[in-house]
C-alpha cells in the first residue's frame, strides 16, 4: 500500500508548545505563561467596525489583494509609524494572519534546492514553513552573550550560493531581543553583498519599549521597510495579532516590490481567495484611529516586564531585560534540569505553565519561555510559585556540588531511608473520605517544609529523639537538604527519601524531619484557621457593600457618559465621512476628465491637422456623450474632404462650401468643449474644495468622538473590572466559611496520617548496601 501522508510532511515534529498546551488544558488552577496571544479583548470601536461592516451587508468576497480601503490605510499606517512608502495598488496583500503571509512568501520565492536562512530561537513555524516548500532550512544561531541579536559574523558563516531568501522576526518571539537602525542596515548590506532576499516578519514592531509614548511629533520605529535604498529586497510581513489584540480576526498583510507580491497573490488567490472581510474593515479602523490603544496596552506590557525581569534574576535564573515582543527568555541551566524537565516539573508540581526553550530550536535548551501576556495578578503568583521551585532544585545543586568536593557525594552504595504514606491504606476503614485529593494539599508545603524553620526544628528533634548522637548539627542540616519529598500525581501517595552512609542514621534523622513536618503542619494550621477566620469575619460585609457601591458606579457612568448615544453619532460621522471621501475622489476624476476634453478641443483649434488623433482620444474618455455627435460628426466630414479635395476636382466649389461648413460646425463644437469643460472643471474644483473642508471637520469629529469613547471605554472597562474583583473575593470569602471547617479536616486527617506512618514499622522500609 502506497504511504497516504507525503514523506516531507509526516516527518514535520508537532510544535513543541502545544505539547505543553494540551496539559495545561487538561489541568485546574493553572497559571498559564505560555500562550503568545494577548490577554487584552479587541478594543471595541475595532470591533464595532466590523459590526458596521456586517450590519451594512459586507459579508461577500473582496478583491483577492484586499479591499482599498486596507491597503489604503495600512499604507497610510506604515508612512506614519515607519517611515515607509508603499503603492497600494500593486505592492500590498492582505493575508489570513502573519502566518499566511510568511507561508505565500517562501513558497513564492523559492524552488527546490533552495536555501532559506533563519533566526534560531525563533517562532517555531519557520523552520516547518520553509521545508513544505521543498526548501532547505538553514538555522543561523543567536546567543545570549549577544542579547540574541542577530550579527552579520554569523549570517556569513551560514550564507551559500544556494541561499535565496533570510527570514528573521524582531523584536523576536521567544526572546524578546531588537534590532537599531544601524544593525538593520549592516544585515541589509549583507543582503545585497549576497544577492538576497531578506523577509522581514515583524508582527511585534508596535511592542518596542524603547520608544517615548509622549513624544510629538510620534517617533518613528526601526523597520527594514524604512530604508528606501534598499526597498526592492525588502518583503514587510506583518499583521493586528499582537499590537491591536486582534489574534482571531486572523488578518495580516505583506508588502514588497510588484512582482513578488503578484506571484504571492496568485498562491493566495488559489488557495485562500481574500482575507475576512469583517476582518479588514475591523484593520481600517485599527490603522487609522487605533495607536492610543497600542500604547495602552504597551505600557501594561512594560510595567509587567519591570516586575518579572528583576523577580527571575532575583531567584537565581539570569534573564535578560527584553527592548520587544512581551516573551521573556529565562537560563535555567544552575537548576540542573532540562528546559523540558524544568517546565514539566513546574507544571505539574507548581501549577505554572511555560514553554521549554527547545522548542524554539536547539540552542534554545536550558532557557524556557515566558509570555507576560497575563494579568499581573496572575504574573506575581506565578513568580512566588517558581521561587519556591527553584529555591529547592538550586539549594539540592549546590549541597551536591558541594559533597562531591567534599569526597562525600551520594553513591550507588550509600543507604537510602524510604518513608512512604499511603493516604487509602492508612487510614481506617470508617474514615470519611478526604474532601481534597492529597497530592494538592502536598504540593503546596513542599517549598515550606524545605524552609530554614522546618529544618531547624528537625535538627531539635533528632536531638529529643538521640540525646548521645555526636553527629554535628551542620551534618543533620546536609542531610535534609539533600532529602527529597515526593507527591505522585493523581495519587494519594507521598515519598520521602534520604540518602547516607549509614542507614540507621538516615532513618533517625528521616523520623525527626518527620516529626517536625508534623508539629509545623499542625501550627501552620492553626494560624492558617484564626487567620481566615478573623477574615471572613471581617470583611463579607464590607464587600457586600463595595460591591453594591461598584455596581451603582458601573450603571452611573453608563447613563452620565451617555455612551450608546455617542456611539450612533460617531458612526455617523464616519459614515458621513467616507461618503464625504468618495465623493471627492469621484469629482477629482471629473475634474481630470473635463480638463483633458478642453485640453484636447484647444489642441483641435490651434492645429487642425491633429484632429484625427485627437478624436480617438476623445472616443475614449468617459462622459463625452453630450458632445459628441456634433464634433465627431463635423470631425468626419472634415477630414473626408480634406482627403479627397484638390484643386482639379469636378465639384470643387460645392466640396469646397461642404468643406468650410463641417469645418464650422467642428469649430463651434470643440469651442463648446472647451467652454463647457473650463466651466465643470472650475464648478468640480470649488466642489472639491467644500468637500476638503467637510471632510476635515468630519474627521475632526470622528476623532474627538473616539477619544471620548475611548476614555469613556477605559472607564467602563475599570469599574467593570472593579466589580468584577469585588464579586469574586466577596464570593470567595462566602465559599471560605465553608472551604475553612474543610480544610481544616483535611489538615487535621494529614496529620492523623503521618503519626500512623511513622507508628507502624511496616509502613516503613529501609534499603540497606
Amino acid at each position: 500500500m502506497k504511504p497516504r501522508v507525503a514523506p516531507h510532511v509526516a516527518e514535520l515534529p508537532k510544535s513543541g508548545i502545544r505539547k505543553f498546551f494540551d496539559i495545561v488544558a487538561q489541568s485546574k488552577d493553572i497559571v498559564s505563561l505560555g500562550v503568545g496571544e494577548p490577554d487584552f479583548d479587541t478594543p471595541w470601536h475595532i470591533s464595532r467596525a466590523a459590526v458596521t461592516c456586517l450590519e451594512n451587508g459586507g459579508t461577500h468576497y473582496t478583491s483577492n489583494l484586499g479591499t482599498p480601503a486596507l491597503r489604503q490605510a495600512i499604507c497610510r499606517y506604515l508612512e506614519r509609524r515607519f517611515d515607509a512608502r508603499f503603492d497600494w495598488t500593486k505592492e500590498v496583500l492582505a493575508t489570513v494572519g502573519v502566518s499566511e503571509a510568511i507561508d505565500l512568501a517562501i513558497r513564492a520565492l523559492c524552488s527546490p534546492g533552495d536555501e532559506v536562512l533563519y533566526h534560531e530561537p525563533c517562532f517555531v513555524s519557520y523552520a516547518a514553513t520553509i521545508r513544505l516548500a521543498h526548501a532547505t532550512p538553514v538555522a543561523v544561531e543567536t546567543r545570549v552573550e549577544d542579547e540574541f541579536r542577530l550579527t552579520v559574523d554569523a549570517l556569513e558563516a551560514k550564507v551559500s550560493p544556494r541561499t535565496k531568501a533570510l527570514l528573521l522576526n524582531f523584536p523576536c518571539n521567544p526572546t524578546g531581543a531588537t534590532l537599531t537602525r544601524d544593525q538593520m542596515s549592516e544585515i541589509l548590506a549583507f543582503c545585497e553583498r549576497h544577492d538576497i532576499i531578506l523577509l522581514a516578519d515583524e508582527v511585534y514592531s508596535e511592542l518596542n519599549y524603547e520608544i517615548d509614548d509622549e513624544a510629538d511629533p510620534p517617533q518613528v520605529l526601526p523597520s527594514f521597510a524604512g530604508f528606501p535604498a534598499h526597498r526592492d529586497r525588502v518583503i514587510l510581513l506583518n499583521g493586528f495579532s499582537k499590537s491591536w489584540a486582534m489574534t482571531g480576526y486572523r488578518l495580516g498583510y505583506a508588502c514588497g516590490p510588484e512582482d513578488v507580491i503578484d506571484a504571492m497573490m496568485k498562491i493566495h488567490q488559489y488557495g485562500i481567495m481574500s482575507a475576512p472581510t469583517l476582518a479588514q474593515a475591523a484593520g481600517v479602523e485599527a490603522m487609522d484611529f487605533g495607536d492610543k490603544d497600542v500604547a495602552r496596552m504597551r505600557r501594561e506590557y512594560k510595567k509587567r516586564r519591570d516586575f518579572l525581569v528583576p523577580a527571575l534574576n532575583e531567584m537565581g535564573l539570569p534573564t535578560l531585560m527584553p527592548k520587544g515582543a512581551f516573551y521573556l527568555f529565562p537560563d535555567v541551566r544552575g537548576t540542573g534540569l532540562s528546559s523540558e524537565d524544568f517546565c514539566m516539573k513546574l507544571l505539574k508540581e507548581h501549577k505554572v505553565a511555560c514553554v521549554p526553550g527547545g522548542a524554539f530550536g536547539k540552542c534554545g535548551e536550558g532557557f524556557i519561555r515566558i509570555s507576560y501576556a497575563t494579568s499581573l495578578e496572575k504574573i506575581k503568583v506565578a513568580a512566588k510559585n517558581m521561587a519556591g521551585m527553584v529555591k529547592a532544585c538550586c539549594g539540592c545543586a549546590a549541597l551536591a556540588l558541594a559533597l562531591a568536593f567534599a569526597g562525600c557525594a551520594p553513591s550507588q552504595n550509600e543507604a537510602t531511608a524510604t518513608f512512604v504514606l499511603d493516604v487509602n491504606r492508612s487510614r481506617t476503614a470508617s474514615s470519611s473520605e478526604l474532601p481534597v485529593s492529597y497530592p494538592e494539599i502536598v504540593s503546596t508545603r513542599l517549598c515550606e517544609w524545605r524552609s530554614a524553620e522546618v529544618i531547624d526544628m528537625a535538627v531539635c528533634e533528632y536531638r529529643a529523639a538521640s540525646p548521645m548522637s555526636t553527629i554535628e548539627d551542620e551534618a543533620i542540616v546536609r542531610y535534609l537538604s539533600a532529602a527529597t519529598i515526593e507527591a505522585e500525581p493523581g495519587s494519594r501517595i507521598i515519598t520521602l527519601r534520604l540518602s547516607g552512609k549509614d542507614a540507621h542514621l538516615a532513618t533517625a534523622i528521616a523520623n525527626a524531619y518527620l516529626a517536625a513536618i508534623e508539629k509545623y503542619t499542625a501550627d501552620s494550621n492553626v494560624r492558617r484557621s484564626e487567620r481566615a477566620t478573623a477574615l471572613i469575619a471581617a470583611n463579607i460585609a464590607k464587600m457586600r457593600e463595595e460591591v453594591n457601591r461598584a455596581s451603582l458606579a458601573f450603571l452611573n457612568f453608563r447613563t452620565e457618559n451617555n455612551i450608546e448615544k455617542m456611539t450612533a453619532e460617531r458612526d455617523a460621522a464616519a459614515q458621513e465621512l467616507r461618503k464625504a471621501n468618495a465623493d471627492g475622489l469621484a469629482r477629482e476624476s471629473q475634474v481630470a476628465a473635463d480638463a483633458e476634453r478642453g485640453r484636447i478641443a484647444a489642441k483641435v483649434l490651434e492645429n487642425p491637422e491633429s484632429v484625427g488623433e485627437c478624436i480617438d482620444a476623445l472616443k475614449k474618455m468617459p462622459g463625452i456623450d453630450r458632445h459628441a455627435k456634433a464634433y465627431f460628426d463635423a470631425a468626419a466630414a472634415y477630414a473626408r474632404l480634406s482627403v479627397s479635395f484638390t484643386e482639379n476636382h469636378p465639384e470643387v466649389a460645392a466640396k469646397k462650401k461642404e468643406l468650410e461648413d463641417a469645418s464650422r460646425r467642428l469649430i463651434d463644437a470643440l469651442r463648446r468643449v472647451k467652454a463647457s469643460s473650463a466651466a465643470e472643471v472650475s464648478v468640480n474644483e470649488s466642489a472639491i474644495a467644500s468637500l476638503k473642508a467637510k471632510c476635515a471637520e468630519l474627521r475632526g469629529r470622528v476623532e474627538d468622538l473616539s477619544r471620548r469613547m475611548a476614555q469613556a471605554d477605559a472607564g467602563l472597562a475599570k469599574l467593570k473590572s472593579d466589580f468584577d474583583v469585588k464579586s469574586k473575593v466577596l464570593e470567595n470569602l462566602i465559599l471560605d466559611e465553608n472551604k475553612a471547617r474543610i480544610d481544616a479536616d483535611s489538615n487535621n486527617e494529614f496529620v492523623r496520617i503521618i503519626n500512623r506512618a511513622r507508628a507502624k514499622p511496616a509502613k516503613r522500609s529501609v534499603f540497606g548496601f
